[in-house]
């Protein structure tokens, strides 16, 4: 089973136990040999920071997920972790009123979606990007 470190900075009421149990349903139908995945609810302004840091964009963004599979150098990798997933609740909150669900719908979406990148799955073109939305709506029960 796979432990989720979970972390919220953004004062809001979400708890571990809110995503335990799609962690459960993705360890059923993935993959996951790692022991752990971080899960950090922030703000706007600290994704912005690690988005500028990381990706040279200064700018919020949703979702911003860190897989240690890609750490090439094998001493910096934890090969326990599956790695970080950051979510700005701000921006998840806008993007939850933009397509009229809840922000709890709109958050373990994106903790999914975080959580597939993490595994390797990307959106690129348009193949992976159905791939990967089916993937998601299948653990998150809306398939």
């Amino acid at each position: 089973m796979i432990k989720l470190i979970f972390v919220n900075q953004a004062e809001v009421p979400f708890k571990e136990a809110d995503f335990t149990p799609l962690l459960k349903k993705a360890i059923t139908l993935l993959e996951i040999p790692e022991q752990e995945v971080e899960l950090v609810l922030i703000n706007n302004q600290e994704i912005q920071k690690i988005n500028q840091e990381t990706r040279g964009k200064d700018e919020p963004t949703d979702v911003l997920s860190f897989a240690n599979r890609e750490i090439e150098d094998k001493m910096m990798r934890d090969e326990h972790s599956l790695g970080q997933i950051f979510i700005s609740v701000e921006t998840a909150a806008k993007n939850a009123a933009e397509i009229e669900q809840s922000l709890e719908e709109e958050v373990k979406f994106l903790f999914i979606h975080g959580l597939l990148h993490c595994l390797g799955y990307d959106h690129q073109d348009s193949v992976g990007e159905e791939e990967m939305k089916k993937m998601a709506y299948q653990i998150l029960g809306r398939a």
